[in-house]
């Protein structure tokens, strides 16, 4: 009887000692809850915007930095025209619009800095945009092949992206951006066509040497091995 006495008022006690406990542990919780709630809506708020942002501010994408719209709505068939470019010849094409560059007197060495931080991938191009200064550079990565990084192609790409937007009455930004895309197409195509003709040249020479290879071993094996003809003579008769 003493023992059931002790179970039941240890139950009891057990039991209030839980319910203390639950009591407990539900007001830290509505703390918590309460707390996220005033808490969450001031991280939402605090994160940058992320890339992929469009609308009538500007354009912020991993390809085209476009704080001005000057792009517009054809922002599509830029990105487009980026990625049939990036599919037909393996070159990143960049945009970066800006008001100004910096006051360090080298826009070219700006903009090479520029591309160079960003850790692009092999063969990428940067066309940067300065509409205050009147500016424009075209930038290649270090890590591009030799023909992407030649001065000439450097040079044409320049002055296809310039010509759209010469007039500085009514540049025409979206077909500056596609003319340099279309130069970066040809100068790949004359670079793939000079490529087979090297390859078809040097074709040609091997061919040519092993001709003369050849006829120089059939020749010399004809000196050293002479064929022998059959001749009759005729020798006098004793009667």
């Amino acid at each position: 009887m003493g023992l059931w006495w002790i179970y039941r008022d240890g139950t009891v006690l057990v039991r209030k000692v839980l319910q203390h406990c639950w009591s407990g542990i539900t007001a830290v919780s509505l703390m918590l809850v309460i707390m996220c709630c005033c808490i969450v809506p001031h991280v939402a708020a605090a994160q940058p915007p992320k890339a992929g942002a469009q609308g009538s501010q500007g354009t912020l994408t991993a390809n085209i930095t476009d704080p001005q719209n000057l792009l517009g709505s054809h922002v599509g068939a830029v990105t487009d025209a980026i990625q049939d470019t990036e599919h037909a010849t393996g070159v990143h094409v960049r945009l970066l619009y800006v008001t100004s560059f910096d006051q360090s007197g080298n826009p070219d060495k700006w903009a090479s800095n520029v591309l160079e931080s960003s850790r692009p991938k092999p063969n990428t191009v940067l066309l940067a945009v300065a509409t205050k200064d009147g500016n424009l550079v075209v930038a290649v990565s270090a890590n591009s092949e030799n023909w992407l990084r030649k001065q000439s192609t450097v040079d044409d790409l320049s002055q296809a992206a310039l010509a759209p937007i010469a007039d500085s009455n009514t540049p025409d930004w979206v077909e500056s951006a596609q003319a340099l895309m279309r130069q970066v197409k040809e100068q790949k195509h004359n670079k793939d066509q000079r490529v087979v003709i090297y390859c078809a040249v040097i074709a040609a020479a091997v061919v040519l040497l092993v001709v003369i290879g050849l006829v120089w071993y059939l020749l010399k094996h004809k000196r050293r091995h002479p064929q022998h003809g059959f001749s009759k003579h005729s020798g006098n008769v004793k009667a």
